[in-house]
This record gives C-alpha cells, sequence and structure tokens, in this order.
C-alpha cells in the first residue's frame, strides 16, 4: 500500500536551488536511508513532507488518512512533565479509556449492573484490548530503557535532561504514537552503540514505514532496504541498503562518466560532419547536412558528471616514538562523590589503533581527557612513551575561538607557516575563498569538525587522541578521515559510536565498563563476535587486565527466569480477558456478589501483571 507519493517537487532559497523535480513513492514496511552531502537537502525534503516548509512547485499525494511522526531538531515536550508522563503522554486515549473502566468496575462492584453500564464497559474493554492497553506501560518501559534511561531516571522531570536526553525522550515517545510514516533526522545521534542497535532491532521489525536521513552506515546497512541519495538538488533512487548503494553509485558514477564521454565524441564526430556537408554547398550536402542537424538535435543530452567536492588529507608522524606508547594504570576518576572511571588499566603499542567504547556517561571522553591532560585523574597514572606527542580533538571543540576567523584559527596555531601555506591546507578541507574569513561562531557543526581536523595536520603527531571524530561530518567526509588514519603510521585512540568507522581504522577495542575496562583484538565485527561467542562467556582480556570469564551459567539462568516470566504473563492476562468477558454477562452482571468477587480477582491480577512487567523489563 502506498503511503506517500511526490511528483516534481522542487525548492530554491533565494536564487540557490536546492531540490528540483524529486519524484518517488514509499509502500508500506519501506525503510528508506536518505543521504547526500551537509546542506544537499534532506532535512528541507522532510520538512516539505510533513507541510513544515513548502515547495515552490510539485505535489504531494497521500492516500487515505497517513499518520505520521517527525522527529524534529526541536524537541517539543513539555518539560513539567516526568521523562515516565511525557511517555505516556504518548497513549491519552488508552488511559482515558482505562479511567473509565475502572469508574465503571467500580460502580458494577457496588451493585449498578443495568445494561447501559455493562454494555458501555463492554465496548471500552473491547477498545481497550485493541490498542493494547495491558501491555503500553511495559512497552513504554522497554522503550525507554532500549534508548538507554535507567528505571531510576523515569522520574526525572524533563527540564533537568540534557539536550542529548531530551531528544532520546522525544524519539521515544515518537515509537510509541507508531505513526504509519516515521520520519527520522539523525536518530543515532545521541545514542550510544546499545541504544543505536535495540533502534534498529525496533525499525527493522515496525510496520509502518520510515524514512530517515542518517550519516550511520552500519545502521543504514541494518535497517534500509531503499536508498535515497540527494545531491547537486537531484534525487536517485537505489535498491538495497547503503553497502548496495555505495557499489551501485561507484558502477553508476563510472559508467556514466564512459557514456558521457562517448556522446561527445559522438556528437562531436556527427558535427564535423555535418559542418563538412555544408561546406560542400550543394543543395544534396545541405539537405543531408540539415537532417544530420535534426536527428543531432534530438539526442537527449547527458549531463556533464558534476564533480562533487571532497576532502582528501593525510596525517604523518614526524618522529618515531617509544614502542611503551601508552601505559595508564589503575586509572579512576569521580566527580562530586561520582565515579566515572574505576580501575582502568591498559597499554598501547608504537602503530596501534584503538577504539574506545561504552554506553553513555561511562567515561570515554573522560579518559581521553585525563591522556590528554585536561583532567587530572582521581587515582592512577598515566604513563606516555618517550619522543611520543599526543594530538587531542575534542568533540566539543573547546579549542577553537569563535571570535577567530578560520584563516586567524589555523595561522595562530602555526604562526612560522605562510598565509600561502595555511590557505592550502584549509582548501583541502574545504575552506576556499571567502571562506576562510568567516568566523567560527557562525560555522556550521560539520564546519568546526574539519576545521578542528585541519589544525591537527601539519604538526606531524606521532600519537592521536580522537574523540567522537565522526559527529556533523558527512559520509564523504568521514571517508576521507578514515582513509587518513588507515594510512597514518602513528598509533591512534579514538572514542566513537560509528561502528563503520571503527570498522575501519581500528584493530583493537577497548570497552569501559563500570567495573574497568575489557580489550578485545580486531576491530568492531571482531569485537561483537568475541562478545556473544557461547552467550558471552568468551572474552579475551578482563577488567584491569586480570583475566576472567563469565560463567555461561549465568546467562542461562538468566535466559530460563525470563522466559518463566513471560510465560506468567501470559497466562495472567489469559485470565484477566476471562474475566472480562465473564463481568459482560448479563447472568453474572446481575449477580452482585459474584461481580464483587470478579472484580476483586481482576484488580488484583492486574497488580501482579505490573509487577511481573516490572521484572521482565
Amino acid at each position: 500500500m502506498t503511503v506517500l507519493e511526490t511528483k516534481g517537487i522542487s525548492k530554491a532559497f533565494g536564487s540557490k536551488d536546492i531540490l528540483k523535480d524529486i519524484s518517488f513513492r514509499v509502500e508500506q514496511g519501506d525503510k528508506i536511508g536518505i543521504v547526500g552531502p551537509n546542506g544537499a537537502g534532506k532535512t528541507t525534503l522532510m520538512k516539505i513532507i510533513t507541510g513544515i516548509e513548502h515547495a515552490d512547485a510539485g505535489e504531494i499525494y497521500m492516500p487515505g488518512q497517513c499518520s505520521i511522526g517527525y522527529l524534529s531538531q526541536d524537541a517539543g515536550l513539555d518539560v513539567k512533565n516526568t521523562v515516565w508522563d511525557e511517555m505516556l503522554s504518548a497513549f491519552n486515549e488508552v488511559i482515558a479509556i482505562e479511567t473509565r473502566m475502572h469508574e465503571l468496575e467500580r460502580l458494577m462492584a457496588d451493585g449498578q449492573t443495568d445494561k447501559g453500564t455493562m454494555s458501555e464497559y463492554a465496548r471500552l474493554s473491547d477498545q481497550f484490548t485493541h490498542l493494547d492497553g495491558y501491555s503500553y506501560e511495559s512497552y513504554t518501559r522497554g522503550v525507554l530503557i532500549g534508548l538507554g534511561f535507567s528505571p531510576n531516571e523515569f522520574e526525572q522531570a524533563v527540564t533537568t535532561l540534557s539536550g542529548g536526553q531530551k531528544t532520546r525522550v522525544a524519539l521515544g515517545k515518537l515509537l510509541l504514537q507508531k505513526p504509519q510514516l516515521l520520519l527520522l533526522d539523525e536518530p543515532t545521534n545521541h545514542l550510544d552503540i546499545e541504544a543505536t542497535q535495540w533502534l534498529e532491532s525496533f525499525l527493522q521489525n515496525y510496520a509502518g514505514a520510515v524514512m530517515v536521513i542518517s550519516h550511520d552506515r552500519y545502521f543504514m546497512d541494518a535497517v534500509c532496504n531503499k536508498i535515497f541519495d540527494i545531491e547537486n538538488t537531484m534525487m536517485t533512487v537505489y535498491d538495497g541498503n547503503y553497502s548496495r548503494y555505495a557499489a551501485l553509485k561507484r558502477e553508476f558514477i563510472v559508467q556514466r562518466a564512459k557514456d558521457y564521454d562517448l556522446q561527445q565524441k559522438e556528437i562531436k564526430r556527427q558535427q564535423e560532419i555535418i559542418d563538412r556537408f555544408r561546406s560542400y554547398n550543394r543543395e544534396k550536402s545541405i539537405r543531408a547536412a540539415q537532417s544530420r542537424q535534426k536527428a543531432l538535435d534530438r539526442i537527449e543530452r547527458i549531463d556533464k558528471p558534476v564533480e562533487q567536492q571532497s576532502i582528501s588529507f593525510a596525517f604523518k608522524a614526524r618522529q618515531r616514538g617509544a614502542n611503551d606508547a601508552l601505559k595508564v594504570e589503575s586509572l579512576s576518576k569521580s566527580f562530586e562523590n561520582k565515579c566515572v572511571l574505576n580501575d582502568v588499566t591498559f597499554e598501547l603499542k608504537r602503530g596501534q589503533r584503538a577504539a574506545v567504547i561504552g554506553s553513555n556517561g561511562i567515561g570515554k571522553s573522560t579518559l581521553l581527557k585525563i591522556i590528554a591532560d585536561q583532567l587530572e585523574p582521581s587515582s592512577g597514572r598515566i604513563r606516555i612513551g618517550q619522543n611520543t606527542f599526543l594530538g587531542y580533538y575534542d568533540q566539543e571543540h573547546a579549542g577553537l575561538n569563535p571570535d577567530k576567523t578560520v584563516l586567524e584559527e589555523l595561522w595562530d596555531a602555526y604562526p612560522l607557516l605562510s598565509q600561502t601555506d595555511v590557505r592550502k591546507i584549509l582548501a583541502v578541507f574545504l575552506f576556499k575563498g571567502d571562506d576562510v574569513l568567516k568566523r567560527i561562531n557562525d560555522l556550521s557543526g560539520g564546519e568546526r569538525a574539519r576545521l578542528a581536523l585541519a589544525k591537527l595536520m601539519p604538526a606531524g603527531y606521532n600519537m592521536l587522541l580522537l574523540d567522537e571524530p565522526t559527529n556533523h561530518l558527512d559520509i564523504s567526509a568521514r571517508e576521507a578521515l578514515e582513509d587518513a588514519l588507515k594510512d597514518y603510521d602513528g598509533t591512534l585512540l579514538a572514542v566513537s559510536h560509528d561502528r563503520y568507522f571503527i570498522n575501519k581504522i581500528a584493530d583493537i577495542i577497548l570497552e569501559l565498563t563500570p567495573d574497568g575496562i575489557t580489550v578485545y583484538e580486531g576491530n568492531y565485527d571482531d569485537y561483537w563476535q568475541q562478545k556473544h561467542l557461547q552467550d558471552g562467556s568468551l572474552q579475551i582480556s578482563v577488567t584491569s587486565a586480570k583475566r576472567r570469564a563469565k560463567p555461561k551459567t549465568e546467562n542461562t539462568s538468566q535466559a530460563a527466569a525470563s522466559q518463566d516470566i513471560e510465560a506468567e504473563i501470559v497466562t495472567i492476562e489469559d485470565r484477566i480477558a476471562e474475566l472480562e468477558a465473564a463481568m459482560c454477562d448479563p447472568d453474572v452482571y446481575t449477580d452482585g456478589q459474584k461481580m464483587r468477587q470478579l472484580t476483586d480477582e481482576h484488580a488484583k491480577l492486574k497488580t501482579e501483571l505490573e509487577e511481573l512487567y516490572e521484572k521482565w523489563a
């Protein structure tokens, strides 16, 4: 079933075309990834679909009453609510029905069993069941936990949340509403890897259609069955996930260039023939020239391939450092009695490439700040190898002066370079012409990220500490960074939740946990396989560098307990359904004593069910 169709959508801002003649169709169950360079018009397209922006031309069709949910940058939350109450506001209709059912149950228990009351209760009960009313609270808990909220955060006021937490609440609330068309703009921002994997699973099983703007290639591989590629105002549709799209696009670019060259050669050949015929200046040759000219004019011209601006750079270590590049020993850090890092021990040899992963708030950025001498540890020590020089990339870009221009920022960092050399470096990172005179305060997140990387390049550091370096970068810039790091001959320690990036650059994974750190050899896929081999019983290294393995029986017993709870939930839900059916029977609701017995049992089972939902979640 078609849920959305567009024909000829175009949009310009001033004299600059953003989208031209965009046409596509979205079917129920489609999972569509929207990709393209920063500024290509991806978010503009979503806003046009939702009606926030208006197209200059074209039409949008939505057969039937298609419900649309849009995750905007402005979360639109009621900050007076708790996290739990804000999430439950997605079920206002269900809660209203539940409240009325409880009122009717009390009336029936008191002997008010007239036909109107029972008829209303039966109708509401059917509606409540149809809307999955008996599971909305457990469903809400599951979504909150899946998105990385702990149960003790459920009662936290929305107004006290960070920007990232508010975005997660807005995302969770939108998922609970289950619109037929779900529009998500960078939904994995502010999610750690575990929460991103949960979202992937949720969207894979989502019955409606999904359109998602993302730079997370791993995420799009897991979720998407189509890719919409927006570039140079045009859109091309590719079937398959991101990796399939990337391969097809490479083939398309090569073939398009060949087709263009062949057509240009043929046009040139035909034009030479036409010119030669005309030069004969005879009636027959002139007619032949005119005939060929008409045929040439009818040819549908292939547009000259537009070369997309791209970054290409390299990091080169000027000096070879010691073999023992970094040693972290029993490192701990607390903020106001809250332990962030606990007994972290690991080491890196020269040339190793390590990726630090872990849940949000576990201390990944704190670890890098301590190594970079930006923070003091509470205990433990850091040993940097002899002749090892650190370059640090801060995801907040705190090292950039907002009052300086792009040119001033880089030139002040390297005053011995000529202005020409500074401009050449900036041009590599796509700051050309008057762009270098922009104030840093006016730069986008992607531009700031590129400038911060540009500041690292000339120094020749032989160890790089990178904190979420792919944030704000579009896919082509991420690929350029990956290429630069693959060829880098120094030591690398990078914090990232970009699994595609980690796969490309890492040969060792450091997983931070509340108890310390666990070390895995290989890239992200290797880590995932090792971590989940034999239900997680095999780990190649452990907290505080002490080898240990979790007993498999622990996971087995947990799984068995979960299955027992699920079975008990099903049994109680079935019994509740039987009671509700019985309470609608005239022979029962006219018997006050029997009705009170059923109502009491119903209330007791509802309480038990909620307790089981808590355990299961």
